[in-house]
Parts: C-alpha cells; sequence; structure tokens
C-alpha cells in the first residue's frame, strides 16, 4: 500500500511539472541577490570599469544625436532619419530626457571602457534597466532592473524569438536608413546577467537586429547571428553552466555544456571591468543584397523575458554603422582635423565597406573654402588633388596624400566634399584647417569636426 501512495505522489509531482505553464516555470527561479543599486553605487566608477555617460559632452545629447555623432560612422556615404526610442528615461513624443539632470538613469547612453579590459573602446549602451547599473566592479548576483526598468512590456519582434514566454522591459531604437551601397553593418556585445546561472535553462533574456525593406514592407529577418547562421543568446553563446561564488551554492541548473565558447568573456564575481556576468566577443551584424538608395528600416531591441529583475544589454561600437563608403584625414597614422604647412605626413583616408570591395568603384570629389586646390594644397608632387578616385576590385581603400604650401594661410581652411550615389542627402563633407609650424591636433571630439 506504501509502495503504490509512493507511486501516485510522484506521478503527481511530475504531471505538475510537464503542465506548467512558461510563466509559472519562470516563477521558480530562485531568490535573487539585488543589486545595491544607483543610490550606493560610487559618485564615479572603479578604476578598471567601463564608464557610462560620465562625459558631459555626451550626457546633453538626445537619442538621436547619439545615432548621428556616436553610432554612425563619421564622413560617411549615409542617410540616418525617423529616429525613436523605447527606452527607460526618454520621452520620445517630446523628444528629451524626461529627468535631464538624471543622466546616470537612462536605458541608453555613452560608453568608454577607461582603464578597463573591456574589448570595445567606446560606442552605446542599450539596456533593459539604467545603464548605470553596468559599471563595475561585478559585486552582485544580479544587477536589478526592478524600479529601474524599462516601462516597456511586450514586443512582438522579440516575442517571435521566445515563443510562449512574456517579455517585459523592452528597451527599443528604431530609424530608417539608406544605404548607399548593397549592404550594412555593425559591430556590437551581447551581455547580461542571466550569465552564467540559467545557461541552459528557461531564463534567458533576448535581443535582436531587425531589418524591414521599406519599399514593400517586407521583413528581412534579424541580424543578430553567429557566422554558422545560428542566433546570439545566452543559451547559445556561452561557457557552459560554470560555477563560482553564490552559482556553488545555489545552482539552478548543473548542466554544464558549452555552446559557441570561442564567442564568449566570463566576468566572474568581483571582476572589475562591468557588473554584468557576462558577455559576448565583440560580434558584426551584418546584412547583403540591399539596394542602393532605397529606404530601409532597423530596430533595434533587447528585453527581459519573464520577470524584471535580472538585466541584460546591447553595447553598440562607436562608428561602426557603415552603409557605404567613408572619408577622414590622417595624419602620422592618426585621424586629425587639420594640416600643418610643407609636411608630407598627411593623407585623405577614402574606404568602403569589405563586402563592396569586389566591384570597380569611382567617387567624384569636390573642393571649396578660402584655401584653393593647387595653389594652396597640393599632392606631394605639387599637383592639384584629383577630383575622382576609382577603387578596383579587391580594394577596400585609397590614399590621397596632401600638402599645404607656403603660400597657404595658417588658421583657414578647406572643404572636401565626396559626392555619393544617393543625392544630396547622402554627401559627406569635412573640414581640413591649416596649422604652422608642422605639428598635427588631434580634437577632443572628432565627430564634432566632421558633418554629414
Amino acid at each position: 500500500m506504501k509502495q503504490k501512495l509512493f507511486i501516485i505522489q510522484i506521478l503527481l509531482f511530475l504531471t505538475g511539472i510537464f503542465f506548467l505553464s512558461p510563466s509559472q516555470l519562470l516563477a521558480q527561479r530562485d531568490p535573487l541577490v539585488i543589486s545595491p543599486g544607483l543610490k550606493s553605487r560610487p559618485h564615479y566608477p572603479v578604476e578598471g570599469s567601463i564608464e557610462i555617460n560620465r562625459d558631459p559632452y555626451y550626457q546633453k545629447m538626445s537619442v538621436s544625436m547619439l545615432i548621428r555623432e556616436v553610432f554612425v560612422k563619421s564622413g560617411v556615404c549615409s542617410s540616418v532619419e525617423n529616429i525613436t526610442a523605447k527606452i527607460y528615461g526618454w520621452d520620445d513624443k517630446n523628444q528629451r530626457w524626461a529627468v535631464p539632470n538624471q543622466v546616470l538613469n537612462r536605458g541608453l547612453a555613452y560608453f568608454h571602457k577607461a582603464k578597463s579590459k573591456f574589448p570595445m573602446k567606446e560606442g552605446l549602451l542599450m539596456t533593459t534597466g539604467s545603464t548605470s547599473e553596468a559599471e563595475g566592479p561585478n559585486e552582485a548576483d544580479h544587477a536589478a532592473t526592478l524600479d529601474l526598468g524599462s516601462p516597456f512590456m511586450g514586443d512582438d519582434d522579440l516575442a517571435g524569438l521566445v515563443p510562449g514566454y512574456k517579455v517585459q522591459n523592452v528597451a527599443v531604437l528604431e530609424f530608417d536608413f539608406v544605404p548607399a551601397a548593397s549592404s550594412m553593418q555593425f559591430e556590437y556585445i551581447f551581455a547580461s546577467e542571466e550569465y552564467p546561472k540559467y545557461v541552459n535553462a528557461i531564463f534567458n533574456d533576448v535581443f535582436g537586429f531587425f531589418v524591414t525593406d521599406k519599399t514593400n514592407s517586407k521583413p528581412l529577418g534579424n541580424i543578430a547571428i553567429l557566422p554558422d547562421g545560428s542566433a546570439v543568446s545566452i543559451n547559445n553563446v556561452n561557457n557552459g553552466n560554470w560555477t563560482d561564488y553564490e552559482y556553488k551554492t545555489r545552482p539552478t541548473n548543473k548542466d554544464t555544456t558549452s555552446h559557441h565558447p570561442q564567442y564568449f568573456v566570463p566576468n566572474p564575481h568581483n571582476t572589475l571591468t562591468t557588473e554584468f556576468n557576462g558577455y559576448t566577443q565583440v560580434l558584426t551584424a551584418s546584412i547583403t543584397g540591399l539596394t542602393p538608395c532605397n529606404t530601409y528600416h532597423l530596430k533595434l531591441a533587447v528585453g527581459n523575458v519573464g520577470d524584471d529583475a535580472v538585466g541584460s544589454g546591447v553595447f553598440l561600437k562607436a562608428n561602426s554603422f557603415v552603409l557605404g563608403n567613408s572619408m577622414s584625414l590622417i595624419v602620422d597614422g592618426k585621424e586629425a582635423f587639420g594640416i600643418s604647412r610643407n609636411c608630407n605626413n598627411n593623407h585623405i583616408h577614402i574606404t568602403r565597406p569589405a563586402l563592396e570591395s569586389t566591384e570597380k568603384q569611382t567617387l567624384n570629389l569636390i573642393y571649396d573654402g578660402p584655401m584653393k586646390n593647387g595653389v594652396h594644397y597640393t599632392d606631394l608632387n605639387g599637383n592639384p588633388l584629383p577630383t575622382s578616385v576609382t577603387f578596383l576590385p579587391g580594394e577596400e581603400h585609397i590614399d590621397i596624400w596632401v600638402k599645404a604650401t607656403n603660400d597657404a594661410v595658417t588658421g583657414s581652411y578647406f572643404n572636401v566634399l565626396m559626392l555619393c550615389p544617393c543625392g544630396a542627402q547622402a554627401q559627406t563633407a569635412f573640414t581640413i584647417h591649416i596649422h604652422e609650424p608642422c605639428i598635427f591636433y588631434l580634437p577632443v571630439n572628432p565627430k564634432s569636426y566632421f558633418s554629414n
């Protein structure tokens, strides 16, 4: 009798597991050790941590300015319009930060690696909660989203990646873009507090980069994928459910199988770099087969799955959003905005995406401003700078060497305009200043000296 009763109890237990809904399963997450939150964060991050929105120059920027000034490559043939955002702290209707002085309390912000070991120098961070929670050290079991979370609940595109599960605390950036080439690409890192405890489990936050062709409203899919075509996710990029610190005492899942570990960077407890428990290597999102000069739509989204207690985010590399050719001034191997008279170490650097390098391409150039081509500045042989350049198949960059003559006026300038294939909206220009003596100057923010 006791044996039959025991068997019945086992069957009832198993039936309860198999018929639990996804939301009920998610409710089984272990009690969390919550991050101390902003109030107990230091006024400035510890040395060795990334820095998030600590630069006053970027604190004043709207979402549109951050996209154009940080994410989109400077001096590039491109057009980015109709920028909208659903992120923590942003009032999209009035296009302003809801509380302007709370610069550490936003769902999108500029970041810099500072003295940390983070593999990306600078860019934008978009999170399901407040971006400042991502600053190091990694001192909590889980950085909380909770009251600092995005108030936006649900997203059809993200829900399509995790059928049957509730998506909340969604952060979304969207904009239209007009490529001057047949491809688009940018670099990113996905990071999460779900690592490593919920690897190989159902507690997985979700993110995606969705492209749509606006000429026919055709979805072109999620481009947040690995080189083998599989999705970038917590369960698909990890080094297994490894145990360390609190994970030894409360392991939710003991499946230690790793998936694509070559793309994963663990960030154990007390590591200085960031609060996130793990993140991917720098990955490239790209799409080919676009029609140059047509309009496309890009949606960048990340959300919590099942609860609002564990944060995730996406780092977007500065100047990595490339839609075609780009142009910059290089002096002694470094990006600059001015040249000095009679120095032979300056060149205008014109590039195109590697994905576009199989075809021949010709670009036209225009020079204007107070200083005149062939008089105040020439090539190294004293000839006027060319009014066009041609890429041969296989070439990804062309350098135009330039020097300012003795007739050039110190403090003056000239402009270089590259005529892009999609009309005036996609033309790009920058100004080259004349200096004396033979030295060069690097701007604090090089992007401020370029205009699209």
